[in-house]
């Protein structure tokens, strides 16, 4: 027979998922590449058409590559 005790006494925190940021900004620059007439959309259109979750908005800081060449786009002065 097996002690339940044992089994409902450890306690565990909860996993935190960890965001690989550094392939994130990888696969959102090469989405960014293949979008034509990048000079005619708004930031928001442009995170629809790539699926970025709010990422151009929210986490931009996390993602150099993107900033960089949205930057060089015009989309946005870099800081």
């Amino acid at each position: 027979m097996i002690a339940t005790t044992s089994l409902t006494n450890t306690a565990q925190k909860p996993t935190q998922f960890k965001k690989d940021w550094e392939k994130e900004d990888q696969r959102l620059l090469s989405a960014l590449e293949a979008v034509e007439h990048l000079d005619e959309l708004s930031l928001s259109a442009i995170g629809r058409l790539i699926n970025d979750h709010q990422y151009l908005h929210r986490q931009l800081k996390k993602l150099p590559k993107t900033k960089a060449f949205l930057s060089k786009a015009g989309k946005f002065k870099s800081t």
